[in-house]
């Protein structure tokens, strides 16, 4: 699960573990590039959520991800 945002984390998280799963959050990029599939939890804002994918300098890393690797990404509200 890719931590960009203060939002929601931690119910997304809980609902993880009651279906039995236990995620990795990160927002660590060797972890995220090695991911099987990424979760992103959502963020009210568009705009907040695109500045935290800047700051953190995700956004290279998850169109790779998603576009050259064809990871699998689960968007969370």
């Amino acid at each position: 699960m890719v931590d960009y945002v203060p939002g929601n984390l931690s119910s997304v998280k809980s609902m993880l573990f009651y279906l039995g799963f236990e995620p990795n959050i990160t927002s660590n990029k060797d972890e995220i590039e090695n991911a099987s599939m990424l979760i992103l939890p959502c963020v009210g804002s568009f705009h907040t959520g695109m500045k935290n994918f800047n700051d953190l300098n995700l956004i290279p890393l998850i169109k790779g991800k998603t576009l050259k690797d064809k990871t699998s990404i689960l968007k969370v509200k």
